[in-house]
């Protein structure tokens, strides 16, 4: 299983909220990755395991991003989330 039910929710020009629900427990990690108008995803933050928002900042404006959210346990991947897209303004 995997963290759900990711969501995005653009602040502002430069700022992307994240959101997901956890279905596993003892997740000990979350990484968040990120991609850049349909490019490679690539990593950009890694949170404590019971981590359920973050908010990504100095993003360009009016770009498109896709975003996904991986959860591991005692360094093993125990699943990822669908993708979530935004546009910043």
């Amino acid at each position: 299983m995997a963290p759900i039910r990711l969501t995005t929710k653009v602040r502002s020009t430069s700022e992307v909220l994240l959101k997901w629900t956890h279905t596993v427990k003892s997740v000990t990690e979350i990484r968040v990755e990120m991609s850049t108008d349909g490019g490679e995803f690539l990593e950009v933050a890694v949170l404590r395991g019971n981590a359920k928002t973050t908010t990504l900042r100095r993003l360009a404006a009016k770009t498109n991003y896709a975003f996904r959210v991986h959860a591991l346990r005692s360094g093993a991947l125990v699943g990822a989330s669908a993708v979530a897209e935004a546009r910043t303004r």
